[in-house]
């Protein structure tokens, strides 16, 4: 039997996201240790980042990101083609790893969405995200 699996973000003092891998789709904002709102997003919901004004959050059942805004309506999605996993946000780019036949990061501009690079270590270099 699988278990869930959470991964969480804090925005700011009072607000914490999470996400909720197998077996839901959800986001959820939570205040305190009640869950304020759920927002269905992607099959496999896994990381997540804030770009100080949107969440993001990979999907590597999907392997879509989705742009939600803070209220939690869907803004867009960005189509990664690989499972996606875990996001930062650099300040202008979404670094997002990916996995499968090849592992990677794929460099996002947060501004418009649209994938700027993707990039592949060497097999020497080569470390799972866990």
């Amino acid at each position: 039997m699988k278990t869930a699996r959470t991964t969480i973000l804090c925005l700011c003092a009072a607000l914490v996201f999470v996400t909720s891998g197998f077996p839901s789709a959800m986001a959820q904002k939570l205040h305190s240790t009640d869950v304020v709102e759920t927002y269905r997003v992607g099959a496999n919901p896994q990381g997540l980042a804030f770009d100080g004004t949107n969440i993001w959050v990979t999907s590597a059942g999907s392997n879509k990101l989705y742009e939600l805004a803070q209220d939690g309506s869907l803004l867009g999605t960005v189509g990664m083609g690989a499972n996606s996993y875990f996001a930062a946000f650099d300040g202008t780019n979404l670094w997002v790893t990916f996995r499968g036949l090849k592992h990677g990061l794929t460099k996002v501009r947060a501004s418009d969405g649209e994938i700027v690079g993707r990039f592949q270590p060497r097999a020497a270099a080569l470390v799972r995200p866990f």
